[in-house]
């Protein structure tokens, strides 16, 4: 979409909890209306969803994506090819190995095989990064850099900040009722709770999965209660549809593998959960002057050397804006 001196091109989607009538074309006509990209940022900042967004005038040329970095962005170390995936990239150039012994071990660790989570802006390929969320590609610039948060936010209290994000949940599972059919998963979890309570007004469908798990009893019971206080009726489901085959589907294509997620959905459905609500578990309140190997036990990767060095140089940029 353009206006004659300025074009924006969407991949994904936004919401708007301001209004959450407003459809992606609607957002983009108020963006379009900014008269600098940095304005767009703070605009953008009042949006969530998942997408890429490509920002061009005569003189720019930047892309962002969401907060969370959920449309993962990928690209080469001459900013000329970006993509969704390093298997996407390395369909235009040669991925280059890597030769440091550290990272060598980090990505050929068992660990790594497990999680297939990326460290920093670092992937298993010298010449492809990852774009970390919070951060734009400057690409005539040939550069990343951070935008968030750029001053230090402003300290508010429970009693502000809480009408706020109570408005900004319900304005968005609002918006995505009306733009899809919409699913919410219901466990005993925090975070599930407070997103049935802020949809309790909404007319969608709301389940629980009753698997192997050996405190799932606990979801199932809890989740029926909540329901029962509120009469909303939750759909108790057989934990299934996991295909069979999904590793060597995942592993054939062209997507980094990812089969312990892959789920028979309809694939016009909009399933809500609380995913992202990880960045805030409080793991900070018990670690005084944390460390990079702290950050490595808290991911999972039991002390490697190399990820340790990546959240050591994160901890080091960026300790003062945490402060």
């Amino acid at each position: 979409m353009s206006n004659g001196d300025k074009e924006l091109v969407l991949l994904g989607y936004f919401f708007d909890y301001r209004i959450p009538k407003r459809t992606n074309k609607d957002i983009l006509n108020l963006l379009l209306g900014c008269n600098s990209f940095a304005e767009l940022l703070d605009e953008v900042d009042e949006c969530s969803g998942r997408f890429v967004l490509i920002f061009k005038t005569e003189l720019e040329l930047k892309l962002i994506h969401d907060a969370g970095g959920q449309h993962e962005v990928y690209f080469d170390t001459t900013f000329s090819v970006f993509g969704s995936q390093p298997k996407l990239i390395e369909k235009v150039i040669i991925g280059e190995e890597l030769t440091d012994p550290d990272s060598l071990e980090f990505y050929q660790s068992a660990d790594f095989f497990k999680l297939k989570t990326f460290v920093g802006d670092s992937t298993h390929r010298a010449n492809i990064k990852h774009l970390l969320p919070n951060h734009f590609i400057d690409i005539r610039g040939k550069s990343v850099h951070r935008f968030f948060p750029l001053i230090p936010i402003k300290k508010s209290t429970i009693r502000e900040v809480v009408p706020k994000a109570i408005e900004m949940l319900q304005g968005f599972i609002k918006a995505a009722a009306l733009r899809y059919p919409v699913e919410l998963g219901v466990t005993s979890g925090y975070d599930s709770r407070i997103l049935f309570l802020a949809s309790r007004d909404l007319t969608f469908e709301r389940y629980v999965n009753r698997n192997k798990e050996p405190d799932n009893p606990i979801d199932v019971k809890y989740a029926i209660l909540l329901g029962k206080a509120h009469g909303i009726s939750i759909e108790v489901r057989e934990r299934g549809g996991e295909i069979d085959d999904a590793r060597e589907i995942y592993e054939a294509s062209i997507n980094f593998p990812r089969f312990r997620q892959l789920r028979i959905r309809p694939s016009s459905r909009m399933i809500i959960n609380g995913h992202l609500s990880e960045i805030a578990r409080n793991f900070f309140g018990y670690k005084k002057n944390v460390t990079g190997v702290d950050f490595t036990q808290m991911y999972l990767f039991h002390g490697s050397p190399y990820a340790a060095g990546v959240f050591d140089s994160w901890i080091n940029t960026h300790k003062s804006l945490c402060e």
